[in-house]
Protein backbone atom coordinates (compact mmCIF):
# COMPACT_ATOMS: atom_id res chain seq x y z
CA UNK A 1 0.00 0.00 0.00
CA UNK A 2 2.84 2.39 0.87
CA UNK A 3 4.47 2.31 -2.58
CA UNK A 4 1.16 2.93 -4.34
CA UNK A 5 0.07 5.72 -2.01
CA UNK A 6 3.34 7.60 -1.84
CA UNK A 7 6.14 8.38 -4.24
CA UNK A 8 9.16 7.30 -2.22
CA UNK A 9 11.71 7.37 -5.02
CA UNK A 10 13.01 10.86 -4.25
CA UNK A 11 13.97 10.14 -0.64
CA UNK A 12 14.97 7.21 1.56
CA UNK A 13 11.36 6.77 2.72
CA UNK A 14 8.49 9.29 2.50
CA UNK A 15 8.20 12.30 0.14
CA UNK A 16 9.80 15.57 1.17
CA UNK A 17 7.22 17.92 -0.42
CA UNK A 18 5.42 20.34 1.91
CA UNK A 19 2.28 22.40 1.49
CA UNK A 20 2.63 25.92 0.14
CA UNK A 21 2.55 28.72 2.69
CA UNK A 22 -0.93 29.84 1.59
CA UNK A 23 -2.28 26.28 1.60
CA UNK A 24 -0.84 25.63 5.05
CA UNK A 25 -2.39 28.79 6.50
CA UNK A 26 -5.78 27.89 4.97
CA UNK A 27 -5.60 24.47 6.62
CA UNK A 28 -4.63 25.93 9.99
CA UNK A 29 -7.52 28.42 9.85
CA UNK A 30 -10.01 25.78 8.71
CA UNK A 31 -9.16 23.42 11.59
CA UNK A 32 -9.18 26.25 14.12
CA UNK A 33 -12.45 27.79 12.93
CA UNK A 34 -14.23 24.44 12.78
CA UNK A 35 -13.99 24.09 16.57
CA UNK A 36 -13.75 20.32 16.13
CA UNK A 37 -10.64 20.06 18.28
CA UNK A 38 -11.28 22.59 21.04
CA UNK A 39 -11.94 19.72 23.44
CA UNK A 40 -8.48 18.37 22.66
CA UNK A 41 -7.05 20.90 25.14
CA UNK A 42 -8.66 18.87 27.92
CA UNK A 43 -7.01 15.54 27.15
CA UNK A 44 -3.89 14.64 29.18
CA UNK A 45 -1.82 13.52 26.21
CA UNK A 46 -0.44 15.08 23.05
CA UNK A 47 -2.78 15.49 20.08
CA UNK A 48 -2.05 17.03 16.72
CA UNK A 49 -3.76 17.16 13.34
CA UNK A 50 -1.53 16.52 10.33
CA UNK A 51 -2.17 17.53 6.73
CA UNK A 52 -1.46 15.18 3.77
CA UNK A 53 2.17 16.40 3.78
CA UNK A 54 2.46 15.26 7.46
CA UNK A 55 2.70 18.85 8.75
CA UNK A 56 0.94 19.87 11.95
CA UNK A 57 -2.02 22.21 11.41
CA UNK A 58 -3.25 21.90 15.01
CA UNK A 59 -1.52 20.96 18.30
CA UNK A 60 -2.87 20.92 21.81
CA UNK A 61 -1.14 22.32 24.90
CA UNK A 62 0.22 18.90 25.86
CA UNK A 63 2.25 18.84 22.63
CA UNK A 64 3.61 22.31 23.43
CA UNK A 65 4.67 21.08 26.87
CA UNK A 66 6.28 17.92 25.49
CA UNK A 67 8.19 19.92 22.86
CA UNK A 68 9.13 22.68 25.33
CA UNK A 69 7.54 25.26 23.03
CA UNK A 70 5.88 28.50 24.11
CA UNK A 71 3.17 28.99 21.47
CA UNK A 72 1.67 26.85 18.72
CA UNK A 73 3.07 29.07 15.97
CA UNK A 74 6.51 27.70 16.94
CA UNK A 75 5.28 24.25 15.92
CA UNK A 76 2.57 24.56 13.27
CA UNK A 77 3.81 23.62 9.81
CA UNK A 78 6.40 21.20 11.19
CA UNK A 79 6.34 17.42 11.13
CA UNK A 80 6.46 15.34 14.33
CA UNK A 81 10.20 14.63 14.16
CA UNK A 82 10.91 18.30 13.51
CA UNK A 83 8.68 19.36 16.41
CA UNK A 84 10.66 17.18 18.82
CA UNK A 85 14.01 17.84 17.12
CA UNK A 86 14.79 14.21 16.27
CA UNK A 87 18.57 13.75 16.25
CA UNK A 88 18.48 12.18 12.79
CA UNK A 89 17.53 15.62 11.45
CA UNK A 90 20.34 17.53 13.15
CA UNK A 91 22.35 17.84 9.93
CA UNK A 92 19.86 20.55 8.94
CA UNK A 93 19.37 18.98 5.51
CA UNK A 94 17.00 16.09 6.27
CA UNK A 95 13.24 16.32 6.76
CA UNK A 96 11.08 14.18 9.05
CA UNK A 97 10.03 10.99 7.29
CA UNK A 98 12.61 11.18 4.51
CA UNK A 99 15.67 9.51 6.05
CA UNK A 100 16.80 5.90 6.13
CA UNK A 101 16.18 5.89 9.90
CA UNK A 102 12.52 6.83 9.38
CA UNK A 103 11.84 3.39 7.91
CA UNK A 104 11.91 1.95 11.43
CA UNK A 105 10.09 4.85 13.12
CA UNK A 106 6.80 3.83 14.72
CA UNK A 107 5.41 7.35 14.38
CA UNK A 108 6.15 7.52 10.65
CA UNK A 109 4.54 4.12 10.05
CA UNK A 110 1.42 5.11 12.02
CA UNK A 111 1.07 8.39 10.10
CA UNK A 112 1.36 6.53 6.79
CA UNK A 113 -1.53 4.30 7.85
CA UNK A 114 -3.59 7.30 8.93
CA UNK A 115 -3.05 9.06 5.61
CA UNK A 116 -4.01 5.83 3.85
CA UNK A 117 -7.39 5.82 5.62
CA UNK A 118 -6.49 3.29 8.32
CA UNK A 119 -6.36 3.49 12.10
CA UNK A 120 -3.04 2.55 13.63
CA UNK A 121 -1.18 2.47 16.91
CA UNK A 122 2.51 1.90 17.51
CA UNK A 123 5.41 2.52 19.87
CA UNK A 124 7.85 5.20 18.76
CA UNK A 125 11.34 5.27 20.24
CA UNK A 126 12.59 8.75 19.40
CA UNK A 127 15.93 10.33 20.26
CA UNK A 128 15.45 14.08 20.60
CA UNK A 129 17.54 17.11 21.42
CA UNK A 130 15.38 19.76 23.05
CA UNK A 131 18.31 21.90 24.12
CA UNK A 132 20.13 19.68 26.61
CA UNK A 133 21.71 16.98 24.47
CA UNK A 134 20.19 13.65 23.37
CA UNK A 135 17.09 12.58 25.25
CA UNK A 136 15.13 9.35 24.78
CA UNK A 137 11.38 9.62 24.31
CA UNK A 138 9.27 6.48 24.32
CA UNK A 139 5.90 7.37 22.84
CA UNK A 140 2.75 5.34 22.37
CA UNK A 141 1.22 6.85 19.23
CA UNK A 142 -2.06 6.45 17.39
CA UNK A 143 -3.19 7.74 14.02
CA UNK A 144 -6.65 7.90 12.47
CA UNK A 145 -8.02 9.51 9.30
CA UNK A 146 -10.17 12.64 9.59
CA UNK A 147 -12.06 14.50 6.85
CA UNK A 148 -13.40 17.99 7.49
CA UNK A 149 -16.74 19.31 6.25
CA UNK A 150 -15.20 20.36 2.95
CA UNK A 151 -13.75 16.90 2.35
CA UNK A 152 -10.14 17.80 3.07
CA UNK A 153 -8.15 14.85 4.42
CA UNK A 154 -6.16 14.97 7.63
CA UNK A 155 -4.71 12.58 10.19
CA UNK A 156 -5.43 12.86 13.92
CA UNK A 157 -2.19 11.89 15.64
CA UNK A 158 -1.91 11.30 19.41
CA UNK A 159 1.19 10.84 21.55
CA UNK A 160 1.37 9.42 25.05
CA UNK A 161 4.78 9.75 26.71
CA UNK A 162 5.61 6.44 28.41
CA UNK A 163 9.31 7.24 28.81
CA UNK A 164 9.28 7.08 32.61
CA UNK A 165 7.61 3.67 32.60
CA UNK A 166 9.98 2.34 29.93
CA UNK A 167 13.01 3.81 31.71
CA UNK A 168 12.08 2.23 35.02
CA UNK A 169 11.33 -1.16 33.46
CA UNK A 170 14.55 -1.15 31.44
CA UNK A 171 16.74 -0.22 34.38
CA UNK A 172 15.06 -2.77 36.62
CA UNK A 173 15.25 -5.59 34.11
CA UNK A 174 18.87 -4.95 33.18
CA UNK A 175 19.95 -4.24 36.74
CA UNK A 176 18.31 -7.34 38.14
CA UNK A 177 19.43 -9.51 35.20
CA UNK A 178 23.09 -8.54 35.33
CA UNK A 179 23.46 -8.12 39.07
CA UNK A 180 21.68 -11.37 39.90
CA UNK A 181 23.83 -13.24 37.40
CA UNK A 182 27.00 -11.92 38.98
CA UNK A 183 25.74 -12.34 42.54
CA UNK A 184 24.59 -15.88 41.76
CA UNK A 185 28.03 -16.79 40.49
CA UNK A 186 29.66 -15.31 43.56
CA UNK A 187 27.31 -17.19 45.87
CA UNK A 188 28.11 -20.48 44.17
CA UNK A 189 31.83 -19.77 44.38
CA UNK A 190 31.64 -18.83 48.06
CA UNK A 191 29.58 -21.94 48.89
CA UNK A 192 32.27 -24.04 47.26
CA UNK A 193 35.00 -22.28 49.26
CA UNK A 194 33.06 -22.70 52.52
CA UNK A 195 32.73 -26.42 51.84
CA UNK A 196 36.38 -26.71 50.74
CA UNK A 197 38.44 -24.04 52.57
CA UNK A 198 41.72 -25.31 51.18
CA UNK A 199 40.50 -24.69 47.60
CA UNK A 200 41.00 -20.92 47.93
CA UNK A 201 44.40 -20.69 46.25
CA UNK A 202 45.92 -17.67 44.52
CA UNK A 203 44.14 -18.29 41.21
CA UNK A 204 40.78 -18.75 42.91
CA UNK A 205 41.26 -15.57 44.94
CA UNK A 206 42.04 -13.72 41.69
CA UNK A 207 38.81 -14.98 40.09
CA UNK A 208 36.87 -13.96 43.19
CA UNK A 209 38.40 -10.48 43.10
CA UNK A 210 37.50 -10.04 39.42
CA UNK A 211 33.92 -11.11 40.10
CA UNK A 212 33.54 -8.51 42.83
CA UNK A 213 35.05 -5.86 40.53
CA UNK A 214 32.50 -6.68 37.82
CA UNK A 215 29.65 -6.59 40.34
CA UNK A 216 30.73 -3.15 41.56
CA UNK A 217 31.20 -1.92 37.98
CA UNK A 218 27.67 -2.98 37.00
CA UNK A 219 26.18 -1.20 40.02
CA UNK A 220 28.14 1.99 39.26
CA UNK A 221 27.21 1.86 35.57
CA UNK A 222 23.48 1.69 36.36
CA UNK A 223 23.82 4.45 38.94
CA UNK A 224 25.63 6.72 36.49
CA UNK A 225 23.12 6.08 33.69
CA UNK A 226 20.20 6.95 35.98
CA UNK A 227 22.00 10.14 37.05
CA UNK A 228 22.83 11.00 33.43
CA UNK A 229 19.20 10.75 32.32
CA UNK A 230 17.99 12.90 35.20
CA UNK A 231 20.66 15.53 34.55
CA UNK A 232 22.34 14.96 37.90
CA UNK A 233 25.60 13.45 36.67
CA UNK A 234 28.66 15.56 37.48
CA UNK A 235 31.59 15.79 35.06
CA UNK A 236 35.05 15.76 36.64
CA UNK A 237 37.64 16.60 34.00
CA UNK A 238 41.33 15.92 34.38
CA UNK A 239 44.43 15.56 32.23
CA UNK A 240 44.51 12.11 30.61
CA UNK A 241 46.79 10.09 28.35
CA UNK A 242 45.26 8.42 25.31
CA UNK A 243 47.21 5.14 25.41
CA UNK A 244 46.73 4.81 29.17
CA UNK A 245 42.97 5.08 28.68
CA UNK A 246 42.99 2.39 26.01
CA UNK A 247 45.18 0.06 28.05
CA UNK A 248 42.86 0.42 31.04
CA UNK A 249 39.82 -0.62 28.98
CA UNK A 250 41.70 -3.47 27.30
CA UNK A 251 42.85 -4.79 30.70
CA UNK A 252 39.25 -4.96 31.94
CA UNK A 253 37.72 -6.61 28.89
CA UNK A 254 40.49 -9.08 28.11
CA UNK A 255 39.47 -10.94 31.27
CA UNK A 256 35.72 -10.40 30.86
CA UNK A 257 33.50 -13.43 30.33
CA UNK A 258 32.30 -12.21 26.91
CA UNK A 259 35.93 -12.14 25.67
CA UNK A 260 36.33 -15.90 25.98
CA UNK A 261 38.11 -17.23 22.85
CA UNK A 262 38.29 -13.65 21.51
CA UNK A 263 41.01 -11.00 21.54
CA UNK A 264 40.94 -7.34 22.52
CA UNK A 265 43.81 -5.55 20.78
CA UNK A 266 45.15 -2.00 20.53
CA UNK A 267 45.42 -0.67 17.01
CA UNK A 268 49.06 -0.39 15.88
CA UNK A 269 48.54 3.16 14.62
CA UNK A 270 47.11 4.46 17.92
CA UNK A 271 48.58 7.87 18.76
CA UNK A 272 50.03 8.91 22.10
CA UNK A 273 48.63 12.29 23.23
CA UNK A 274 47.44 14.19 26.29
CA UNK A 275 43.89 15.49 26.49
CA UNK A 276 41.30 16.64 29.01
CA UNK A 277 38.13 14.71 29.83
CA UNK A 278 36.31 12.77 32.57
CA UNK A 279 38.23 9.51 33.01
CA UNK A 280 35.32 7.58 34.52
CA UNK A 281 32.72 8.59 31.92
CA UNK A 282 35.11 8.13 29.02
CA UNK A 283 36.05 4.71 30.38
CA UNK A 284 32.35 3.87 30.62
CA UNK A 285 31.80 4.88 26.97
CA UNK A 286 34.85 3.03 25.64
CA UNK A 287 33.96 0.00 27.76
CA UNK A 288 30.46 -0.14 26.27
CA UNK A 289 31.90 0.17 22.76
CA UNK A 290 34.28 -2.75 23.39
CA UNK A 291 31.60 -4.83 25.13
CA UNK A 292 29.15 -4.38 22.23
CA UNK A 293 31.88 -5.32 19.74
CA UNK A 294 32.78 -8.43 21.69
CA UNK A 295 29.13 -9.49 21.82
CA UNK A 296 28.94 -9.04 18.03
CA UNK A 297 32.12 -11.07 17.42
CA UNK A 298 32.47 -14.79 16.84
CA UNK A 299 34.83 -17.15 18.63
CA UNK A 300 38.40 -16.63 17.40
CA UNK A 301 37.80 -13.06 16.20
CA UNK A 302 39.45 -9.86 17.43
CA UNK A 303 38.15 -6.48 18.56
CA UNK A 304 40.49 -3.55 17.97
CA UNK A 305 40.46 -0.27 19.90
CA UNK A 306 42.44 2.75 18.78
CA UNK A 307 42.88 6.52 19.09
CA UNK A 308 44.03 9.35 16.88
CA UNK A 309 44.04 13.11 16.54
CA UNK A 310 41.72 14.63 13.96
CA UNK A 311 40.97 18.22 13.03
CA UNK A 312 39.91 19.85 16.31
CA UNK A 313 39.15 16.59 18.11
CA UNK A 314 40.53 13.44 19.70
CA UNK A 315 39.04 10.27 18.22
CA UNK A 316 38.59 6.91 19.96
CA UNK A 317 37.33 3.99 17.88
CA UNK A 318 36.45 0.31 18.26
CA UNK A 319 36.26 -2.16 15.36
CA UNK A 320 34.89 -5.66 14.92
CA UNK A 321 34.46 -7.86 11.86
CA UNK A 322 30.67 -8.13 11.98
CA UNK A 323 28.13 -6.26 9.86
CA UNK A 324 24.83 -5.04 11.28
CA UNK A 325 21.62 -5.54 9.26
CA UNK A 326 19.99 -2.33 8.02
CA UNK A 327 17.13 -2.62 10.51
CA UNK A 328 19.63 -2.74 13.38
CA UNK A 329 21.71 0.15 12.00
CA UNK A 330 18.62 2.34 11.76
CA UNK A 331 17.73 1.85 15.44
CA UNK A 332 21.14 1.41 17.01
CA UNK A 333 21.08 4.37 19.44
CA UNK A 334 17.45 4.07 20.53
CA UNK A 335 17.02 3.58 24.23
CA UNK A 336 14.86 0.47 24.30
CA UNK A 337 16.16 -1.21 21.15
CA UNK A 338 18.38 -4.26 21.45
CA UNK A 339 19.26 -7.38 19.50
CA UNK A 340 19.73 -9.23 22.79
CA UNK A 341 16.13 -9.31 24.01
CA UNK A 342 13.36 -7.19 25.52
CA UNK A 343 14.35 -4.02 27.36
CA UNK A 344 18.08 -4.58 26.92
CA UNK A 345 19.06 -1.68 24.68
CA UNK A 346 21.06 0.65 26.90
CA UNK A 347 24.63 0.05 25.66
CA UNK A 348 24.73 2.19 22.52
CA UNK A 349 22.18 4.60 23.99
CA UNK A 350 24.44 5.24 26.98
CA UNK A 351 27.38 5.78 24.60
CA UNK A 352 25.40 8.52 22.85
CA UNK A 353 24.02 10.05 26.04
CA UNK A 354 27.31 10.22 27.96
CA UNK A 355 29.36 11.36 24.95
CA UNK A 356 27.11 14.08 23.58
CA UNK A 357 25.46 15.40 26.73
CA UNK A 358 28.35 15.13 29.21
CA UNK A 359 31.65 14.80 27.34
CA UNK A 360 30.68 17.37 24.71
CA UNK A 361 31.60 15.02 21.86
CA UNK A 362 29.92 13.25 18.97
CA UNK A 363 29.28 9.59 18.14
CA UNK A 364 29.22 7.88 14.74
CA UNK A 365 29.61 4.46 13.18
CA UNK A 366 29.92 2.59 9.90
CA UNK A 367 28.98 -1.02 9.22
CA UNK A 368 29.60 -2.87 5.96
CA UNK A 369 30.20 -6.45 4.92
CA UNK A 370 33.60 -5.51 3.48
CA UNK A 371 35.00 -3.46 6.36
CA UNK A 372 33.07 -4.69 9.40
CA UNK A 373 31.66 -2.36 12.05
CA UNK A 374 33.47 0.62 13.53
CA UNK A 375 32.14 2.93 16.25
CA UNK A 376 33.96 6.10 17.15
CA UNK A 377 33.61 9.12 19.39
CA UNK A 378 35.19 12.52 18.84
CA UNK A 379 36.09 14.54 21.95
CA UNK A 380 36.73 18.27 21.26
CA UNK A 381 40.38 19.21 21.56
Amino acid sequence: MLDSEFNVSATAYLPAEVASSDELQDQIRAIRDSGAFHVAQLVPYGLMVLNPQRQAVFVNDSVLEMAKAEIDSDILGKRPGEIFNCIHLKDGKSLCGTTEFCRECGAAKAVVDGLSGLEADAVCRMLCDLGNGPEAMDLRVTAAPYNDEEGRKYTVFTLLDVSSEKRRRSLERIFFHDILNLAGGLRGFMQHVCSNPTSLDTDSAHVLSLSFERLLEEICAQRDLAAAESGELKVKSSQLNSLTQLESVIKVYRRHGIAENKQVLMSEDSEDFEFESDAVLLGRVLGNMVKNSLEASKSGESVTIGCSRTSGAFRFSVHNNGCMPRKVRNQIFKRSFSTKGEDRGLGTYSILLLTERYLGGTVAFTSTVEDGTRFWIDIPA
